[in-house]
Protein backbone atom coordinates (compact mmCIF):
# COMPACT_ATOMS: atom_id res chain seq x y z
CA UNK A 1 0.00 0.00 0.00
CA UNK A 2 1.68 3.25 -0.93
CA UNK A 3 1.49 6.00 1.91
CA UNK A 4 0.36 9.23 1.28
CA UNK A 5 2.99 11.89 1.79
CA UNK A 6 4.36 12.79 5.29
CA UNK A 7 2.56 15.40 7.12
CA UNK A 8 3.52 16.14 10.87
CA UNK A 9 1.10 15.78 13.62
CA UNK A 10 0.64 17.88 16.88
CA UNK A 11 -1.12 16.49 19.40
CA UNK A 12 -1.84 18.26 22.70
CA UNK A 13 -3.17 17.17 25.61
CA UNK A 14 -6.67 16.68 24.35
CA UNK A 15 -6.70 17.07 20.54
CA UNK A 16 -6.17 13.19 19.69
CA UNK A 17 -8.58 12.31 17.01
CA UNK A 18 -9.09 9.44 14.74
CA UNK A 19 -7.35 11.42 11.50
CA UNK A 20 -4.04 12.58 13.66
CA UNK A 21 -4.09 8.72 14.49
CA UNK A 22 -4.27 7.73 11.05
CA UNK A 23 -2.27 10.27 10.00
CA UNK A 24 0.14 8.97 12.27
CA UNK A 25 0.10 5.19 10.62
CA UNK A 26 0.28 7.11 7.09
CA UNK A 27 3.27 8.93 8.34
CA UNK A 28 5.12 5.51 9.45
CA UNK A 29 4.17 3.70 6.25
CA UNK A 30 5.95 6.29 4.15
CA UNK A 31 8.87 6.50 6.17
CA UNK A 32 9.49 2.90 6.21
CA UNK A 33 8.81 3.06 2.37
CA UNK A 34 10.92 5.79 1.84
CA UNK A 35 13.82 4.97 3.75
CA UNK A 36 17.40 4.12 2.35
CA UNK A 37 17.45 -0.01 2.67
CA UNK A 38 21.11 -1.00 3.76
CA UNK A 39 22.44 -4.44 4.21
CA UNK A 40 25.91 -4.64 6.19
CA UNK A 41 27.75 -8.39 5.36
CA UNK A 42 30.87 -9.38 6.58
CA UNK A 43 31.14 -13.13 5.12
CA UNK A 44 34.11 -14.27 6.94
CA UNK A 45 33.02 -13.62 10.11
CA UNK A 46 29.36 -14.75 9.63
CA UNK A 47 28.20 -11.66 9.94
CA UNK A 48 24.49 -9.68 8.51
CA UNK A 49 22.81 -6.92 10.00
CA UNK A 50 19.63 -5.08 8.17
CA UNK A 51 19.03 -2.85 11.27
CA UNK A 52 21.42 -0.36 12.40
CA UNK A 53 23.74 0.03 9.45
CA UNK A 54 25.55 3.78 9.35
CA UNK A 55 26.81 5.19 5.79
CA UNK A 56 29.75 7.85 7.14
CA UNK A 57 30.94 9.94 4.01
CA UNK A 58 33.18 13.13 3.35
CA UNK A 59 36.52 14.74 2.03
CA UNK A 60 39.93 15.25 3.80
CA UNK A 61 42.87 17.10 2.02
CA UNK A 62 46.14 15.45 0.99
CA UNK A 63 49.26 17.92 0.49
CA UNK A 64 52.28 17.38 -2.01
CA UNK A 65 55.27 15.09 -1.58
CA UNK A 66 58.77 15.03 -2.45
CA UNK A 67 57.73 10.61 -3.36
CA UNK A 68 56.16 9.65 -5.71
CA UNK A 69 53.36 8.77 -2.87
CA UNK A 70 51.85 9.81 -0.07
CA UNK A 71 49.45 8.72 2.51
CA UNK A 72 46.59 10.74 4.86
CA UNK A 73 45.60 9.09 8.14
CA UNK A 74 41.50 9.51 8.28
CA UNK A 75 39.93 8.92 11.38
CA UNK A 76 35.95 8.01 12.13
CA UNK A 77 35.66 9.36 15.63
CA UNK A 78 33.05 7.59 17.79
CA UNK A 79 30.66 6.81 14.63
CA UNK A 80 30.98 3.04 14.40
CA UNK A 81 30.57 0.91 16.99
CA UNK A 82 34.06 -1.22 18.30
CA UNK A 83 33.25 -4.31 16.53
CA UNK A 84 32.51 -3.21 13.38
CA UNK A 85 34.84 -3.47 10.43
CA UNK A 86 33.66 -0.89 7.73
CA UNK A 87 33.23 -1.07 4.26
CA UNK A 88 36.02 1.47 3.04
CA UNK A 89 35.68 2.67 -0.61
CA UNK A 90 38.10 6.13 -2.01
CA UNK A 91 38.35 8.20 -5.02
CA UNK A 92 40.70 11.17 -5.40
CA UNK A 93 40.12 14.46 -6.80
CA UNK A 94 43.48 15.78 -8.04
CA UNK A 95 45.36 18.76 -10.33
CA UNK A 96 48.29 19.11 -12.05
CA UNK A 97 50.07 17.86 -14.98
CA UNK A 98 50.51 14.04 -13.39
CA UNK A 99 47.13 13.21 -13.10
CA UNK A 100 46.94 9.60 -12.83
CA UNK A 101 46.91 8.60 -9.38
CA UNK A 102 46.04 5.35 -7.55
CA UNK A 103 44.43 5.61 -4.56
CA UNK A 104 44.18 2.68 -1.76
CA UNK A 105 42.80 1.99 1.88
CA UNK A 106 44.31 0.32 4.14
CA UNK A 107 44.11 -0.31 8.24
CA UNK A 108 46.19 1.78 10.77
CA UNK A 109 48.14 -0.99 12.04
CA UNK A 110 48.31 -3.52 9.22
CA UNK A 111 45.03 -5.45 10.66
CA UNK A 112 42.07 -5.20 8.52
CA UNK A 113 40.29 -1.65 8.53
CA UNK A 114 37.93 -1.12 11.78
CA UNK A 115 36.06 1.55 13.59
CA UNK A 116 39.16 3.97 14.14
CA UNK A 117 39.48 4.65 10.57
CA UNK A 118 41.78 4.12 7.89
CA UNK A 119 44.75 5.19 6.26
CA UNK A 120 44.58 6.23 2.22
CA UNK A 121 47.56 5.64 0.51
CA UNK A 122 48.01 8.11 -2.47
CA UNK A 123 50.93 6.83 -5.09
CA UNK A 124 51.76 8.45 -8.72
CA UNK A 125 51.28 6.14 -11.67
CA UNK A 126 52.34 8.76 -14.65
CA UNK A 127 55.66 6.49 -15.85
CA UNK A 128 57.87 10.26 -15.47
CA UNK A 129 56.33 10.91 -12.19
CA UNK A 130 58.80 10.85 -9.20
CA UNK A 131 56.52 13.59 -7.00
CA UNK A 132 53.06 14.32 -5.99
CA UNK A 133 53.68 17.60 -7.36
CA UNK A 134 50.02 19.39 -6.45
CA UNK A 135 47.44 18.55 -3.46
CA UNK A 136 43.90 16.67 -3.81
CA UNK A 137 41.18 15.25 -1.79
CA UNK A 138 40.16 12.04 -0.86
CA UNK A 139 36.76 11.62 -1.19
CA UNK A 140 35.70 8.29 1.06
CA UNK A 141 32.40 6.43 1.89
CA UNK A 142 32.11 4.02 4.70
CA UNK A 143 29.14 2.05 5.68
CA UNK A 144 29.18 -0.06 9.16
CA UNK A 145 27.18 -0.23 12.25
Amino acid sequence: MAATPYRPVAVNDKSLTKEKLQQMVNNEQWLFENSPRMRYTMHDGGLTRDNGAKILAGKALFGASTKDWVERTIYFGNFFSAACKPIVQVTIETTGTHLRKLATARSIDGGEIDHRGFICHISAQERNAKVIETWGLIHYTAIGF
